[in-house]
């Protein structure tokens, strides 16, 4: 017995007729993979693993961590199936089940998402992955973004529709074509969002229609210079880091920041660059968050001097509107609420320096 014999809205979205539909794997055309690479073992991730094993063990576990990944495509069905192979998914006391392992479907068209369905797999689903069915609740034909979760390792991904039906490329596209880089903690990968699709970077790119990469590493932002120079050789349209979180201590942020920032600059002299410090809670106290403050600040103030496009946001008052209590899911880590907060202060300033 449970909640879901009398409340039909717990039950989870169980594919119960694997033969009704047809599968298409989703890495490959005419989908449109975004934030997400397929690596050389055939695990979505979001840098190479190469990459990762230059930087930290830490970068390399969590580099797995689908965050800020997308796919996109058309289709006419009126309900939709998945399947999914996960070689990893972890449940933690900050992360629900949702944005562990669960995804999101939001229609796409001129530049607007609107959420049509979330996914919700078998609360007691075994590693390796999971299959589900939802209604779409329309024969349209429709552009669908299919976000992922934010805490779990992706290898294969089938997108079902009912025989008859079809999958085609999509047709709307975003706006800002050339990725936002978000770089960070777990903060920034999402971690306790209730879902993948309301992360601060997806309610970014909702609101200003542009493609993201999401590079937050739980407990692992701390600005390795391997890790700065591979972000300084992608191509992006803007820079925003906040990895201020994962910092241990005031010293190590002020060893670390302006030399992320300069390998940046040295390789993307016109892009905008956001920095951010970390949301104020009581865990280091007011004295120590101001001396973190003013170390970004630091960094801002010589880029500013020297002409570059560079923005300050003061992460201690991300929470001033809707009070820290209501922001926070475990003392540290924004809830769905915080997201939404934060994604207000970022919002007008990404807005400018996307022009």
């Amino acid at each position: 017995m449970s909640l879901a014999n009398f409340d039909h809205n717990m039950l989870p979205n169980t594919l119960k007729n694997e033969v009704d539909y047809d599968f298409y794997d989703a890495s490959k055309s005419p989908f449109r993979v975004c934030g997400l690479i397929k690596d050389t073992d055939g695990v979505f991730r979001r840098i190479p693993d190469g990459v990762a094993k230059t930087v930290s063990d830490g970068v390399v576990y969590t580099n797995g961590y689908t965050a800020g990944g997308r796919f996109i495509f058309r289709t006419n069905a009126n309900k939709l199936a998945i399947k999914t192979s996960m070689p990893l998914m972890e449940l933690q006391r900050n992360v629900n089940f949702m944005n562990c392992c669960g995804a999101d479907l939001y229609k796409y068209e001129n530049g607007k998402q609107t959420l049509l369905r979330s996914i919700t797999p078998e609360i007691n689903i075994t590693k390796g992955g999971y299959s589900a069915e939802v209604d779409l609740y329309d024969d349209s034909e429709k552009d669908i973004i299919l976000y992922t979760s934010c805490h779990a390792t992706l290898k294969d991904i089938f997108i079902g529709i009912p025989k008859g039906c079809y999958i085609r490329e999509a047709e709307n596209d975003y706006t800002y074509k050339t990725p936002v880089v978000f770089y960070g903690s777990s903060i920034t990968q999402g971690t306790s969002a209730s879902r993948g699709g309301v992360s601060y970077s997806a309610l970014l790119s909702q609101a200003l229609d542009f493609d993201f990469i999401n590079l937050g590493f739980a407990g692992n932002g701390k600005a390795e210079k391997e890790i700065a120079d591979y972000v300084a050789s992608l191509d992006m349209s803007v820079f925003v880091y906040d990895y201020d979180h994962n910092s241990p201590t005031p010293t190590h942020l002020k060893e670390t920041h302006e030399r992320m920032y300069l390998t940046f600059r040295e390789k993307h002299p016109e892009t905008p660059v956001i920095m951010m410090s970390r949301p104020q809670w009581h865990q280091i106290g007011d004295k120590e968050a101001a001396e973190r403050f003013e170390i970004i600040k630091e960094t801002y103030d010589k880029a500013l001097a020297r002409g570059e496009k560079v923005h300050l946001i003061d992460g201690r008052h991300f929470y001033d509107k809707y009070g820290y209590s209501n922001c926070v899911q475990d003392n540290s880590h924004p809830n769905t609420l915080g997201h939404y907060a934060m994604y207000e202060a970022i919002l007008p300033v990404l807005k400018k320096c996307l022009g």
